[in-house]
């Protein structure tokens, strides 16, 4: 781990960044359940105010999660500099 830690910041940041991406696949992947689930329902069949209030529920979900990972990002490249 030094020996990789001595190519520099540039290194550190991506192994953070692959680090958050590896770990966060199962999340993504059950927000993208989630939307097949809503979608299904929302075009089979006459949306229920459940099946509404679950999309906007989940697309609140992945827009905190998305935002984190961006703040996560440029708090790390902010220290950079």
């Amino acid at each position: 781990m030094p020996q990789q830690l001595a190519k520099g910041p540039g290194f550190a940041l991506y192994s953070i960044m692959d680090f958050i991406v590896d770990n966060y696949v199962p999340v993504i992947d059950g927000l993208q359940e989630r939307f097949e689930e809503l979608e299904s329902a929302i075009l089979e069949y006459r949306p229920s105010r459940h099946t509404i209030e679950g999309l906007y529920e989940s697309a609140i979900q992945s827009s905190i999660f998305v935002t984190c990972v961006l703040l996560l990002i440029l708090m790390s490249i902010q220290k950079r500099y």
